[in-house]
C-alpha cells in the first residue's frame, strides 16, 4: 500500500515533544554523520531530514509545531521509522508515541521502551 506515515506523540494520553529544531539537527548529526536538517522552508515550518543510513539517503519531515514525522512509503519501511525511532529514544524516551498511516488512520503505539523490533512488528503498514 502506497501513502504517507506519521509518527506523533499520543496527544490523545497528553503526550507532547518539547524538544526544537536544534536538538534534532544535533542528533540527527550525533547519529549519522552527514546527514542533513534544512528548514523552515519558508512560511511553513517544516524541517526535511537526509539521513545517510545503510548506504542510502533516507527523507523524512518533522514538523515541530505539529509534533510529527512525517515519510512517504518505501522500501524498506524500516528505515525512515528507524531513524524516527532512534531520534525519539533520544529526546522523548518517556512519551506515549503513535505511527498511523494516512491509509487507514488507525493510530498504532510505539513503546519506545520495548525496542524497535517491537514497534516494527505493530506497523500501520
Amino acid at each position: 500500500m502506497t501513502g504517507t506515515y506519521y509518527i506523533m506523540p499520543d496527544q490523545e494520553s497528553g503526550a507532547a515533544w518539547t524538544f526544537g529544531p536544534e536538538q534534532l539537527s544535533r542528533t540527527v548529526a550525533g547519529h549519522w554523520p552527514g546527514s542533513r536538517v534544512s528548514g523552515p522552508a519558508g512560511e511553513v515550518d517544516v524541517h526535511d531530514l537526509t539521513v545517510r543510513v545503510a548506504g542510502e539517503e533516507v527523507a523524512l519531515d518533522y514538523w515541530p509545531a505539529e509534533q510529527f514525522f512525517a515519510f512517504r512509503d518505501q522500501d524498506p519501511l524500516e528505515l525512515p521509522f528507524r531513524i524516527a525511532y532512534t531520534i525519539l529514544l533520544e529526546l522523548a524516551a518517556g512519551s506515549r508515541v503513535i505511527w498511523v498511516a494516512d491509509f487507514d488512520a488507525t493510530p498504532h503505539p510505539v513503546e519506545l521502551s520495548q525496542g524497535l523490533a517491537h514497534a516494527l512488528s505493530r506497523s500501520p503498514g
